[in-house]
């Protein structure tokens, strides 16, 4: 590193009922902020589950909400209450790999074109104890593959789970808005707002965690949630994100296709020739999924092969199920302004 980055950073960790997430991540942490005299800034979301009780605050300064206002809101009040100039957020359930953190804050030091950074996450899965979430973790690392000579890439959202951000900025654009909290909107919401002030966020090649996957029934309903949210960013944007594997191009294909191989389905029951029509639905989503399948296969094997064709398309659905909820709602606040 050709930058002192010591003294320049403050971390800031929100948990809420995570008590074993917390311990493995802050054993991973301390060390790097005792040995770069950055200050370390868990803010209990009032849990109930003892995440922070008995705790040694020697290297940790500990805040303590009265009551649950969601993951944005403990985000917002740890950077507000940080003392140096690069807020670096980590997710309780979140591993940064060795120098993750380090990259993070010496490239904002470095670049003065930069405003945000974002680290990205590899497929590992933490939870060892549900299969169908190592379907979420690829799911949700799949979207990042570099080119052999790019190191950081324009991303329209903000990676709040693994991040640095230069904390006047995070104060001028307005910090997490509350709205979004609670479905994983709030860094769709917060990158767009950095992207119209003009400010530049990125995700560099040098930067990785590895994350805490929860089941895929809970993912789903969680994101027919997130997608409803999602649907007034859309709408505000007027166009889809940049790179990962939600709401871009490529997703908004794949979950169409589903819909169509679902209608074909129950069309059937009609007609037999809709059959046609799912055979050829589902022999186009192969080809547009094989890069993701072959990705699935190399990492978990042959089984996971063979249940990422029925996950994607239950995914899919929730994500269609989530959009069709965002455009009810927003048509429902429209009949009520009128």
């Amino acid at each position: 590193m050709s930058v002192n980055i010591n003294g320049k950073a403050s971390i800031v960790i929100p948990v809420y009922n995570d008590k074993y997430n917390l311990k493995t991540c802050l054993e991973v942490i301390e060390p790097v902020a005792i040995r770069h005299n950055w200050e370390v800034i868990v803010v209990d979301d009032a849990s109930t589950d003892g995440s922070t009780q008995g705790w040694d605050e020697t290297h940790v300064r500990l805040v303590k909400l009265d009551k649950n206002k969601g993951v944005s809101n403990a985000r917002n009040m740890g950077a507000e209450l940080s003392n140096n100039e690069i807020i670096v957020f980590v997710d309780a359930d979140i591993l940064p790999n060795k120098d993750c953190l380090e990259n993070l804050v010496s490239f904002l030091l470095e670049r003065n074109d930069i405003h945000s950074v974002g680290a990205w996450e590899v497929p590992v899965n933490l939870n060892t104890e549900s299969w169908s979430s190592n379907f979420v973790c690829l799911r949700s690392c799949w979207g990042f593959e570099w080119k052999e000579n790019e190191n950081e890439r324009f991303f329209s959202c903000f990676k709040s789970e693994c991040s640095a951000i230069r904390k006047e900025v995070f104060m001028e654009v307005g910090k997490f808005d509350l709205k979004f909290s609670g479905a994983g909107m709030e860094e769709f919401q917060l990158g767009h707002r950095l992207e119209e002030s003009g400010k530049k966020n990125v995700v560099i090649k040098n930067a990785t965690f590895e994350h805490y996957y929860k089941p895929l029934l809970p993912r789903c309903r969680n994101l027919i949630h997130r997608t409803a949210r999602w649907v007034p960013l859309l709408l505000g944007r007027r166009k889809l994100e940049s790179q990962g594997a939600v709401g871009t191009s490529g997703a908004a294909v794949s979950v169409f296709l589903s819909i169509v191989l679902a209608s074909s389905l129950i069309l059937s029951l009609i007609s037999q020739i809709f059959l046609y029509a799912s055979l050829v639905a589902i022999i186009i989503q192969l080809i547009v999924e094989m890069k993701f399948l072959k990705f699935s296969h190399r990492i978990f094997g042959i089984k996971m092969l063979f249940f990422a064709i029925p996950a994607t398309q239950l995914m899919n659905l929730s994500i269609f199920i989530g959009f069709l909820l965002g455009v009810l709602k927003l048509l429902d606040r429209e009949q009520a302004a009128a």
